[in-house]
């Protein structure tokens, strides 16, 4: 018997259209179920009623008849849907008081409220309410009073910056803090010592208390913190020496110290915190010489020790290895030597300050091939010698391409001015010279300020050129000539002065020269014009009145001629014709 080799096609069997409509109503059905699970899982009501307790519930179009889970800046939880764990409203412009109805979202683990307006004191129970809380940001607001004390042992990070909190900083010493990796309360009024709970953080790696009125020294257990990578404590009134215990956060990126009353020496073995990128031990009160390990800190970027005591020979330490070194700022020293050569090395140099200290020689011109250098301050110092021309062709203020490289603000080049915390001390400083015409080149400068020097000739017309120039001060030289009544086009100009030199001429008006008080222009007695204080100046003669003084001046000239020849030719004669006349 044969076998049929072909299989058999089995025709489709149609779908009867009661079967479909049988899927249709199991689709539904199972809808239907599903609803009133949904309708259980609506936020609870607790939390629904204390969100809408809150104040400022008002300007945020919360509705009650819809489920709060949905509201802006309200997340619950995944899981348990019906508890709110997450309150997110920064800036949204709120303008109230924070009510105690907010602890009562007691599952809440993350509160930010910051960059708003909210006003007064917080509920004295608003931590150990929230014992979930991992993180609460109430930074940039108007809060006042002590902030609620609390060992919660969930929180990680914790930002009350930007208030008007006072009392002690809010880390308490009985409780555990292992968690907590962001702290930062600067710029409230906390007052007294860093309390000793801080060294139970030993998770912490930012901690910020800078711009407070903290008092006391550095306590040791800060220097347990192993994990911590930036410790700010700026503008404070904390004392004593850097204890040598600092060595052991190795993993400092950033130590801002500045503002305080910090005295002795910078420790010597500071280089063993090679991961340091700025360090900015500023206006204290610090004594000595660099410490030679400082080089070994190679991935600096801002190195500021400015209004202290330190001293030394500046030419003794090289830094042209911390090629990331932007700003070097040692002014307000006792730094003795030359301008370092090894500066020409940093070849990533924005900013440099060595004024008010005992540098000589003169200004090398060298530094104006650096291209990233947009700000220069050697004044008060002993040099000597006249303006660098390479300095007029910076490219950081030259060139569009180059300063907008270089990320900042605004661009300055204050090669002669004293810093806002300069001491009494007199130094004499001789840049002698005229200003050279090519300075006009600095198309991108803001700040030109040359004074107290010995240059001399006249004003550039060319500094008209500078036209994103805000402040141009020329004072206490030795300038004559007239005010180029270009200068009116720098629309920009805020703060003029030329002042005690000897120019003369009409002061300009117009333009920001219409603002300037008469300080700008004191000391020029040949200045006239408003606003000096000779308010006119000599009218100009006309055509005829210049004819009319021409005649004179002839005539007087004969006249004198005339006299000379009758007293030389005519005088003798008579006394002779007269003596013969009485023989």
């Amino acid at each position: 018997m044969k076998h049929d080799k072909h299989k058999v096609k089995v025709p489709a069997i149609p779908t009867p259209p009661t079967f479909r409509l049988l899927c249709y109503l199991d689709q539904w059905v199972l809808v239907l179920l599903i609803l009133p699970c949904s309708a259980s899982a609506a936020c609870d009501r607790l939390d629904r009623d204390a969100l809408l307790s809150l104040p400022f519930n008002t300007s945020l179009n919360w509705s009650a008849s819809t489920d709060c889970c949905l509201w802006d800046g309200v997340t619950c939880d995944p899981v348990e849907h019906s508890r709110v764990v997450r309150l997110s409203l920064p800036r949204r412009g709120l303008s109230s008081v924070v009510s105690p109805a907010i602890t009562n979202l007691t599952r809440l683990t993350h509160l930010n409220l910051s960059h708003n307006s909210l006003l007064g004191s917080l509920p004295d129970d608003l931590l150990s309410s929230l014992p979930s809380l991992e993180v609460i940001d109430l930074s940039f607001n108007r809060l006042i009073g002590h902030f609620p004390q609390s060992s919660n042992e969930s929180m990680s990070v914790f930002n009350v910056s930007n208030n008007s909190f006072s009392g002690p900083i809010p880390v308490s010493s009985g409780g555990n803090h292992t968690s907590l990796t962001f702290l930062d309360l600067s710029f409230n009024k906390f007052t007294r010592p860093i309390p000793p709970g801080i060294g139970l953080c030993s998770r912490l790696q930012t901690f910020r208390a800078g711009f407070n009125a903290l008092n006391g020294s550095l306590p040791d257990e800060i220097f347990m913190l192993a994990e911590l990578q930036q410790l700010s404590l700026p503008v404070n009134r904390l004392s004593g020496p850097i204890s040598d215990g600092i060595m052991n956060l190795t993993n400092l990126r950033i130590l801002e110290l500045y503002s305080n009353n910090f005295f002795g020496q910078i420790p010597g073995d500071i280089g063993i915190l090679f991961r340091l990128e700025n360090l900015l031990l500023h206006i204290n009160n610090l004594t000595g010489a660099l410490p030679p390990s400082l080089t070994n800190c190679t991935n600096l970027s801002t190195l500021n020790l400015r209004v202290n005591n330190l001293n030394g020979q500046l030419s003794a330490f090289n830094f042209s290895t911390l090629q990331r070194l932007a700003t070097v700022d040692l002014g307000n020293n006792n730094f003795i030597g030359q301008v370092p050569t090894w500066l020409a090395n940093v070849t990533n140099l924005e900013v440099l300050d060595l004024s008010f200290n005992f540098i000589t020689g003169s200004i090398p011109g060298w530094l104006g091939s650096l291209h990233n250098l947009f700000y220069v301050d050697l004044s008060n110092n002993h040099l000597r010698g006249g303006f660098p021309l390479e300095f007029c062709w910076m490219q950081a203020l030259t060139l569009k391409e180059a300063s907008d490289i270089v990320d900042r603000s605004y661009l300055e080049l204050p090669v002669f001015v004293k810093p806002n915390s300069a001491t009494n001390q007199q130094y004499n400083q001789f840049l002698t010279g005229s200003i050279p015409i090519e300075i006009g080149q600095l198309k991108y400068i803001h700040v030109l300020d040359l004074s107290h020097n010995n240059f001399t000739g006249c004003i550039p017309e060319q500094i008209s050129n500078l036209t994103n120039l805000e402040k141009l001060d020329l004072s206490d030289n030795h300038l004559s000539g007239e005010i180029p009544a270009s200068l009116k086009g720098l629309h920009f100009l805020s703060s003029f002065s030329v002042a005690y030199n000897d120019l003369q001429g009409l002061v300009p008006s117009g333009g920001q020269f219409d603002t300037f008080m008469n300080s700008s222009f004191e000391g020029n007695a040949g200045l006239c014009g408003p606003p000096t204080a000779h308010m006119t100046c000599p009218q100009p003669l006309s055509p005829a009145g210049r004819r009319s003084n021409r005649n004179l001046l002839i005539g007087l000239t004969y006249g004198i001629c005339f006299g000379i020849v009758f007293i030389v030719v005519f005088v003798p004669s008579m006394i002779v014709f007269i003596r013969e006349l009485q023989t």
